[in-house]
Formats: structure tokens, sequence, C-alpha cells
């Protein structure tokens, strides 16, 4: 919580506007004004500013923050992808996790997820318009990072990235070829997402698929 805490001071640094607020529970939660300012490659300038709430968990950066625009700028529907819960859809976890992993601070979740979310709510082209909402979006998401065509081989990826290499080289491939993943290529990509999260993260979110499939 330490390291947490301290992602916390630098990222109110930069967005002063926003402050601490008490929690109900083990995760700190930020509100108040975000504010950014971008140019696009035509030097066109867009300022922005939202009032939101992130909800930092303990854990992080294993999860995720949770983050929620309470300014009313972003209607709650889904195709502005909103969750149920109000939460903005910020990209699936493993994305998240990915666009991440080389800053794993705040500030590095607030320039690689919220940033480019609000920017382009801003622009009024969202970065993942064309995905479905809910479970749908996370496995078109998925299949689309991992360049697999069907749900049971975004499975099969959680399960083979859940497990010892030795081990999962000697179960078959998921890419398709009715080899074994230790004599595909498809290993190098599985093996660059394992570089990314602990073997228990993608075993709890293969669970959370499954549960919803």
């Amino acid at each position: 919580m330490k390291e947490v805490s301290l992602g916390v001071r630098n990222f109110l640094k930069s967005q002063p506007r926003m402050v601490l607020r008490p929690s109900k529970s083990s995760a700190l939660t930020l509100e108040g004004l975000y504010e950014f300012a971008a140019v696009d490659e035509h030097g066109n300038e867009t300022f922005g500013s939202y009032n939101l709430r992130i909800e930092i968990p303990e854990n992080f950066p294993r999860e995720m923050p949770t983050v929620f625009e309470v300014g009313q700028k972003i209607p709650r529907k889904p195709e502005n992808h909103v969750n149920l819960d109000g939460s903005l859809c910020l990209g699936s976890p493993l994305r998240l996790k990915l666009l991440t992993d080389s800053d794993k601070t705040l500030l590095g979740f607030a320039s690689n997820c919220i940033f480019p979310f609000l920017y382009a709510h801003s622009l009024g082209r969202f970065l993942f318009g064309e995905l479905s909402h809910g479970l749908a979006g996370l496995i078109e998401d998925y299949k689309d990072m991992l360049d697999v065509q069907t749900e049971r081989q975004v499975v099969q990826f959680f399960t083979l990235a859940s497990l010892r290499r030795r081990i999962a080289n000697k179960r078959k491939c998921p890419c398709g070829c009715d080899r074994r993943l230790g004599v595909c290529e498809f290993r190098h990509k599985i093996n660059s997402f394992r570089s990314i999260a602990p073997r228990s993260w993608f075993a709890t979110h293969k669970a959370y698929i499954e549960r919803q499939i």
C-alpha cells in the first residue's frame, strides 16, 4: 500500500483539482476534476475536463482502478462504454495490463487508460466503438489481441497462461494447429503475455470468463 500511496501523491501533483476522499473499503478513493490538453497530428488542440471518481484497489497494479464519471458529462449508456455499475469501460482487463506494463504507476494508468478514453469521448469517436458490450465485447477484444477466432480458444489461452510453461507446452495449442503448444509459434504470443501478469491472475480471470459464459 506504501507504493500505491506514493503513486497517488504523484498523481495528485499532476491533477491538483482532484483530492482524496474517505472510503468505506480498503481502496483509496480520489475524486475531483481531471483535466487534460492534447494536440493531434494536424496541430488541433483539445482541452477536456471531467469530474471523476477513481477507486484504487489495495493490490494495484495487480488489479486496475475503477473509474466513474460523476459529472453526468458522459451519459450512462452502453454505446458510451459505461458499465452497468456506472464505471467507465476503459478496456478489457488484459488490455489494461498490456497498456500499463511499461509504467505500473497511477500516473501510467491515467496516461495510458483514462486519458485516451476521455480524449476519444471529447472528439466524439471511441477508440473501440466497434466492439459489442459486456462479455461479448470482452471476448471480441481478446480474439483481436490473440488473433484467434472462437470463445473456446480465448478460454484455452487463459488456461495455458495460468499453467507452468513445462506443463502448458505439453497441452494442445489453442491456435487450431492440432500440435502441442511447445512446438507451435503461438507459444511466443502466450509467453509475451505471461510477462505482464502472474499465472494466478490468468487463472482468476479465466474463472471469471467461464462464470459469465
